[in-house]
């Protein structure tokens, strides 16, 4: 079925969200919905990862290791068999969250926390809680594992909230930042209509995130062969004209080329 993560700023109300949308997801057409966390608190490698961040005297590189090894094991053990039985998975935190707390606060970039991350299952659909960090941290500290001493984290204080905050918005709102034409090109396949006789069209779309330049085709299949079409027809001649290589394409899940 789906994996469905939500993501945000500590204190920002994520596990509210996630009851919330398991219970609306309960009442229409998703008989068997499954909740889960990272990093999950009942497991080895999840206990490690938050022992990392309890203190703050890890690396950003030591935490990002420790985090994306529970979201690997959690995505091959418990996710995926899951999500094969055709269950829908709601994850209160996932990749996103690595990439901003590492890769953009831990300042080891986007790019080494998804290499890191590749193993691990990517979700489906992201949904960013937006909250104002002076907000955050009052619910923080005056949330009732806070008092009681049982849940700290070094990224507990407005200024890194702040920081946190802004890296969601970053990678979460459509506005990447590349270096030159070719870095990223973003694809993906749009239901345009039907046509009688025809059947239902659907357009192939790719924008290379740096100059903005797009290419469409449209298709009446979506099919990986016609994905796959798509690039070397319309998308890869193109970068050979301009004497452009074409390093990475982002999709919405990948399946274009399984």
């Amino acid at each position: 079925m789906y994996l469905i993560s939500v993501e945000g700023g500590d204190g920002s109300g994520k596990g509210e969200a996630v009851r919330i949308l398991a219970s609306l997801a309960n009442r229409m057409a998703f008989p068997n919905v499954q909740v889960t966390h990272e990093p999950r608190r009942h497991s080895e490698l999840g206990k490690l990862a938050l022992n990392a961040v309890s203190k703050g005297d890890y690396t950003p590189l030591e935490e990002a290791g420790l985090f994306a090894a529970d979201r690997v094991d959690h995505s091959h053990t418990w996710i995926r068999p899951r999500l094969l039985k055709g269950q829908l998975i709601i994850s209160d935190r996932n990749i996103h969250s690595s990439l901003v707390y590492q890769g953009v606060v831990g300042d080891l970039g986007l790019e080494q926390v998804a290499r890191m991350n590749a193993a691990a299952m990517i979700p489906d659909l992201v949904i960013w809680i937006d909250c104002d960090p002076k907000k955050a941290m009052k619910r923080i500290n005056s949330g009732t594992l806070r008092m009681a001493g049982q849940k700290h984290e070094y990224f507990e204080t407005t200024e890194i909230q702040t920081k946190i905050r802004a890296g969601f918005s970053g990678i979460l709102s459509g506005e990447i930042e590349t270096p030159h034409p070719g870095f990223l090109l973003g694809q993906d396949t749009y239901y345009v209509g039907y046509i009688k006789g025809v059947g239902k069209i659907y357009q192939q779309t790719a924008i290379d995130t740096h100059s903005n330049v797009g290419f469409a085709k449209v298709y009446s299949d979506k099919t990986a062969l016609v994905a796959a079409d798509f690039l070397n027809d319309t998308v890869l001649p193109f970068f050979d004209t301009q004497n452009m290589a074409l390093l990475r394409i982002l999709t919405d899940r990948g399946t274009e080329y399984c």
